[in-house]
């Protein structure tokens, strides 16, 4: 019987800390923060539209081949991502332009370029935050590279893939990318966490493949859009909090011992 006091007072505490420490979002861009659009409204680096971080373009600015290019990244109305149903719908177009002088048309991404080296990374703080879990909605147009990697940084310099290799469904179309990191501690409270999503090659062909999946990469059309990238966790709970709950799981076995099972 005292057993099973002690089993009901565990179960009180475990209820107590289960309710104190729902996911909250700690930061996300879905975009709808930035000012007038017309066909795009050009920026490299957009604000976080909850929370603070830092969202950087990756692998526009190249000279692979005769069309030199320049990160060109805007924001633009679009058709709605799967998690992001607001009205007008927003998301951010990976690509690049021509170099101003003498350039030619050029959109960025390149079959030449260094596998995982082009993309988006997404640098936000989790300090006070545990459990922390990504989510990012990803559109390759059918001249957009095929497939992804997941990354995810602990120092902001040193990144390390988390799950496998992602593979675009073509047709334009929208995937959405979730990652669990709970297994990694290392992320938890952590200010100088970041992730990012980059071009990969195809994991049968070792080469960039267009999303159509009818060849290469032209060099010259072809976009990501990315939208609704959240990165959330649940707070840590402060030393008081945690001396509240054994407090409270202590007075739930002493009232429990008080009655008729003890």
């Amino acid at each position: 019987m005292r057993f099973l006091i002690n089993l009901t007072a565990a179960s009180s505490v475990a209820l107590l800390v289960s309710s104190s420490a729902s996911a909250a979002t700690i930061t996300q861009w879905n975009f709808q923060n930035i000012g007038t659009i017309g066909t795009g409204f050009l920026t490299n680096s957009p604000a976080a539209s909850t929370g603070t971080g830092t969202a950087i373009v990756l692998g526009m600015d190249n000279t692979f081949n005769t069309n030199p290019s320049q990160a060109a990244a805007d924001v633009l109305n679009d058709s709605v991502a799967p998690s992001d149903t607001s009205v007008p719908n927003r998301s951010w177009r990976i690509r690049g332009g021509a170099v101003p002088v003498g350039g030619a048309a050029s959109n960025g991404w390149s079959s030449f370029a260094p596998e995982k080296s082009q993309g988006a990374q997404f640098n936000a703080s989790t300090a006070g935050f545990e459990n922390i879990t990504v989510s990012v909605d990803l559109q390759t147009t059918n001249q957009g590279v095929r497939n992804w990697a997941f990354q995810y940084t602990l120092n902001g310099t040193t990144w390390t893939d988390f799950g496998a290799i992602g593979t675009s469904t073509g047709g334009d179309a929208w995937n959405v990318i979730s990652r669990d990191l709970t297994s990694i501690p290392a992320v938890n409270d952590n200010a100088s966490f970041g992730v990012r999503v980059v071009s990969a090659f195809d994991p049968t062909t070792g080469t960039y493949r267009n999303a159509a999946n009818t060849g290469g990469l032209t060099n010259t059309s072809g976009n990501w859009r990315y939208d609704f990238v959240t990165i959330s966790g649940t707070a840590i709970p402060e030393p008081a909090s945690l001396g509240l709950i054994a407090a409270s799981g202590l007075l739930a076995l002493r009232r429990r011992r008080g009655g008729k099972l003890a």
